[in-house]
C-alpha cells in the first residue's frame, strides 16, 4: 500500500543513462509479475536508441515524454481479439509501430 501511496508518475528524466543492471531489475520485475492463468501473453523490450525513442515519442497520444528519454520498455500485447495461443513476435510489433509514423 505504501508505495501506491507514494507513486508519481515522472515525465522529465535526467540526462544520464540508467545503468544495465537496474533496467534489468526492471525487466525482470516485471516478467516475473504475475498473470492470469500464468499465460503471460505479453513481451517486454528496452528501448535505449534515441532514434528510436523519438519514433515511439509520435506513436501515441501520451507517449511524447519517451523523445526525452535514455531508455523506455514497451510492453507488447496481443489484441484482444487475438484468440489463439500463437505470438506474433514483438519486435516486429515495434518495428511495425515505428515505421507508421
Amino acid at each position: 500500500m505504501q508505495a501506491i501511496r507514494t507513486h508519481r508518475a515522472v515525465r522529465r528524466f535526467r540526462p544520464d543513462a540508467i545503468s544495465e543492471t537496474d533496467l534489468r531489475a526492471i525487466l525482470d520485475a516485471g516478467r516475473l509479475s504475475g498473470s492470469s492463468k500464468n499465460s503471460q501473453r505479453w513481451a517486454f523490450i528496452a528501448v535505449r536508441d534515441g532514434d528510436t525513442l523519438q519514433r515511439l515519442a509520435a506513436v501515441g497520444d501520451y507517449a511524447g515524454h519517451l523523445a526525452g528519454a535514455t531508455a523506455a520498455v514497451a510492453l507488447v500485447t496481443p489484441t484482444c481479439s487475438a484468440r489463439s495461443t500463437s505470438r506474433a513476435s514483438p519486435v516486429a510489433a515495434i518495428r511495425s509501430l515505428i515505421s507508421s509514423t
